[in-house]
């Protein structure tokens, strides 16, 4: 379902608080308060079709509440995501998503490792 620039505005206004959905079950206990916000909040931005972004202080978990997102759209999303990131990070990232949803599977496309079709499968 594709919604257009004003339906987005208008289910903005219409919920102007953002729905209490939990985050997936082997993370709801992990996350803090403030990362199940963050959690809801990228969730409602998917659910009605529009990027977002978790900006917030160093060391507050926005992997994770980012993998709790993802871990809640896949396997049902059939076309792969694409997280950009300075390469410091490309490893914490790789022992986050392993640490917290062994279910996704990950493709990281730098340095030599730049195959677009294993990316994109």
């Amino acid at each position: 379902m594709i919604f257009q620039l004003e339906e987005k505005y208008e289910k903005i206004r219409e919920r102007y608080t953002i729905p209490d959905v939990l985050p997936p079950a082997h993370l709801e206990s992990i996350l803090r308060p403030y990362q199940v916000s963050g959690f809801q909040w990228l969730n409602y931005l998917q659910e009605v079709q529009w990027g977002g972004i978790l900006a917030d202080d160093m060391g507050l978990g926005k992997t994770v509440q980012a993998i709790s997102v993802l871990s809640m759209i896949y396997p049902k999303e059939k076309h792969p995501s694409l997280i950009v990131m300075p390469k410091s990070l490309i490893f914490n990232w790789e022992q986050e998503i392993a640490r917290f949803s062994t279910g996704l599977s990950v493709y990281t496309y730098y340095a030599e490792n730049r195959d677009l079709e294993k990316a994109m499968g």
